[in-house]
C-alpha cells in the first residue's frame, strides 16, 4: 500500500490518526466539503457533506454551537478542506484540522477498496 502523507502540525490529521481513532471507538465529526458528484463516488461513513461551494453560506446550519469541538475537514486532497478550516478557525472554531491528503489518501493508506477518481 503507498504511504499517505503524515500531519505535520497539530492543525492538521493524517489518515492513520483518524483511521485509529475511528477504530479505538471515537467518533470525531467529519466534515466532507467536496461537491455531492464526488460524494457519491467515495465517502468516508459517518462524515457530513457541506460543499465548499455553498460552504460560506450553510456552515452555520451544520455547525452552529460547535465552537469547542474538534472538526475534522475532508476533500479530495487536502486543499479545498485546508481552505474550509482557514475560514472557520477565521470566525472562531479552533479545534479545526485538515485532513491530510484527502479522500485519496485514506483510498491509498487504508482503503484500498476505494474508489479513487
Amino acid at each position: 500500500m503507498p504511504e499517505a502523507p503524515r500531519a505535520s502540525s497539530p492543525e492538521d490529521c493524517d489518515v492513520y490518526e483518524l483511521n485509529d481513532r475511528r477504530q479505538r471507538g471515537e467518533d470525531p465529526f467529519v466534515l466532507d466539503v467536496r461537491e455531492p458528484k464526488e460524494f457519491a463516488i467515495a465517502r468516508l461513513q459517518g462524515a457530513v457533506e457541506l460543499p465548499l461551494s455553498i460552504f460560506e453560506a450553510k456552515w452555520r446550519s451544520v455547525l452552529e454551537g460547535m465552537e469547542e469541538e474538534e472538526i475534522i475537514i475532508l476533500c479530495r486532497s487536502g486543499k479545498r478542506s485546508a481552505q474550509a478550516c482557514g475560514f472557520l478557525k477565521a470566525v472562531g472554531y479552533q479545534k479545526t484540522r485538515n485532513l491530510v491528503g484527502g479522500i485519496l489518501a485514506w483510498a491509498d493508506a487504508i482503503d484500498p477498496e476505494m474508489e479513487k477518481y
